[in-house]
C-alpha cells in the first residue's frame, strides 16, 4: 500500500506542469544559435570540426525539454539539437560515449579516432531529464570568476554548454548599474566606494555581510565588468541559455539617509567582525529620474535604453537595444513591425513604444 501511494505521488508530481514558466525560453533565432554552436565545435575539436555538422531545430524538443539527435552521414556526425546548448550536449555525448574523450578543468583528452566511430543506423536521440539545468551560486563570482577575462569566460561558457547547462547565474557587472541609479539620486563616487566591496569581496558585499571592504573599487573596474557582462550575456543567449540576472536585495549605501533623511532605513548587525550594510525598508519612495531629453535623433545608446525602460513592461527588451547599439537615429527608423519581428515584442508593446516615441517627439519639438 505504501509503495502504491509513493508511485501515485511520484506520477502526480511528474505530470505537474508549471505554466508560469512558459515565458522562459530562448528567443534567439535557430540560425543564430546554429552559427554560435558551430563556432563552439571549432573551438572544442579544432581541425576535426569539419567532421561534425550542427543543426538547431526547436521542433526536436518535446515540451521544450532540450533534445539532441546524432546520426552518421558520409563520414561525418550530424548533431541536431533543439537549442545551441542541446547541440553542444550532443557533441559531448558523442565524444565521451563513442570516442572516450573527456573535457575537465583538470585536463582534457581529445584524441578523437581518425575514423569517427559509427552510431546505430537509426542514430541516437537523447532528451534532458529536466527542462532547466541551473548552474553556479552567488559566492562563486568572488572565488575564481572575479579575475576572469573574456577568454576565461568563453571557455567556461563552452564547458557549460557541453554539459547541458541552460540556466546559469549571470552576476557580473551589477555594481555599474547600481552606481548609475545611486548617482542619479545625488550620491558621489566616494559614496559608491564606501558601499561597494572590492573585487574579491563583492559576493559578500552584495549579500549585505560587509561594505567597502577590499576596496576602494575604481571606475575602470566598474566599466570593464559591465562590458564583460554584455559579452557573457550575448554568448549565453546566443547558445540558447536563459541567464539568471541579479535582483535588488535591498542593501543601500549609508548615503541614502543623507539624500532621503526621512526614509525607513535599518542598519544590519555586524557579520564576523565586518560592518554590515544598511537596508532600505518598504517605505522608501524614490522618484524615478530620467536622462532622456532633447531631440531623439541625438540620443546615444544609453539614453535609448533608458527611454525604452521607462515604458511599462519594456524593461526585458532593454539589453537587446543595447547589444544592437540602437541610438536615437536608429530608433527613429524602427516601426512596430521591426519591433515585433526583430526585437520579438508583442504587438501591443511594439505599438506602445511607437506611441510613446511619437508623443515625446511632439512634446519636445
Amino acid at each position: 500500500m505504501k509503495l502504491l501511494l509513493l508511485v501515485l505521488i511520484s506520477s502526480a508530481m511528474a505530470a505537474k506542469e508549471f505554466h508560469t514558466l512558459d515565458v522562459l525560453y530562448s528567443r534567439v533565432p535557430a540560425d543564430a544559435q546554429q552559427r554560435t554552436v558551430t563556432a563552439l565545435i571549432q573551438r572544442v575539436v579544432g581541425s576535426r570540426a569539419s567532421q561534425f555538422k550542427a543543426i538547431v531545430n526547436p521542433a526536436l524538443a518535446p515540451n521544450r525539454i532540450d533534445t539532441f539527435h546524432l546520426v552518421n552521414e558520409n563520414g561525418t556526425v550530424t548533431i541536431g539539437g533543439s537549442t545551441g546548448v542541446a547541440v553542444a550536449m550532443g557533441l559531448y555525448y558523442y565524444l565521451t560515449n563513442y570516442c572516450n574523450c573527456q573535457i575537465t578543468w583538470a585536463g582534457q583528452q581529445l584524441d578523437i579516432p581518425k575514423e569517427l566511430p559509427k552510431l546505430p543506423k537509426a542514430g541516437v536521440t537523447v532528451s534532458a531529464n529536466d527542462r532547466f539545468r541551473y548552474y553556479q551560486n552567488v559566492c562563486t563570482v568572488s572565488y575564481s570568476f572575479v579575475w576572469y577575462k573574456w577568454e576565461d569566460w568563453e571557455k567556461q561558457l563552452d564547458w557549460m554548454a557541453l554539459h547541458g547547462l541552460n540556466l546559469p547565474l549571470a552576476f557580473t557587472g551589477q555594481e555599474a548599474i547600481y552606481q548609475r541609479v545611486y548617482m542619479k539620486m545625488g550620491m558621489t563616487m566616494k559614496d559608491m566606494q564606501t558601499h561597494f566591496g572590492g573585487p574579491a569581496f563583492q559576493a559578500w558585499s552584495r549579500m549585505g555581510n560587509m561594505r567597502g571592504w577590499g576596496g576602494p573599487i575604481t571606475q575602470t573596474w566598474l566599466n570593464d565588468q559591465l562590458i564583460l557582462q554584455h559579452k557573457i550575456l550575448d554568448r549565453m543567449r546566443a547558445l540558447g541559455m536563459i541567464p539568471v540576472l541579479p535582483g535588488f536585495a535591498g542593501h543601500v549605501p549609508e548615503a541614502l539617509s543623507r539624500i532621503h533623511p526621512k526614509a525607513n532605513i535599518s542598519q544590519l548587525g555586524d557579520w564576523a567582525g565586518f560592518k554590515s550594510a544598511t537596508v532600505a525598508g518598504a517605505q522608501v519612495a524614490i522618484k524615478k529620474s530620467s536622462n532622456f531629453s532633447g531631440r531623439p535623433a541625438d540620443w546615444n545608446v544609453q539614453t535609448v535604453c533608458e527611454f525604452i525602460e521607462s515604458i511599462p513592461d519594456c524593461a526585458p527588451y532593454v539589453e537587446k537595444f543595447r547589444s544592437e547599439h540602437v541610438n536615437g537615429a536608429a530608433l527613429l527608423e524602427l516601426d512596430k513591425k521591426d519591433l515585433k519581428e526583430f526585437f520579438e515584442m508583442p504587438l501591443g508593446l511594439a505599438v506602445n513604444v511607437c506611441s510613446h516615441l511619437k508623443k515625446y517627439e511632439e512634446k519636445n519639438k
